[in-house]
């Protein structure tokens, strides 16, 4: 893709001003949030869940590998 000389400022010029605005939506929504530590600690809070679920569906998922591998392994002895 080839850009012409025009094509090329269009498009620096709008990346940088669309980054700008960016900047500045980051700083205004950082300055208008509760303090600091709450938000962690419930980020903590929801990170702790997650991963207790997350710890739960991988015990379910050794239980029925262990299950298939077991089923593998009896099949595999029948037919010989």
């Amino acid at each position: 893709m080839v850009l012409s000389s025009s094509d090329y400022n269009k498009k620096w010029n709008n990346d940088y001003t669309s980054k700008e605005g960016i900047r500045d939506k980051l700083r205004e929504a950082a300055q208008s949030q509760t303090p600091l530590k709450p938000r962690i600690e419930e980020a903590q809070k929801k990170l702790q869940i997650q991963i207790a679920k997350l710890d739960g569906m991988a015990s379910k998922m050794q239980e029925k590998d262990k299950v298939i591998f077991g089923r593998i392994v009896k099949a595999m002895a029948e037919s010989r």
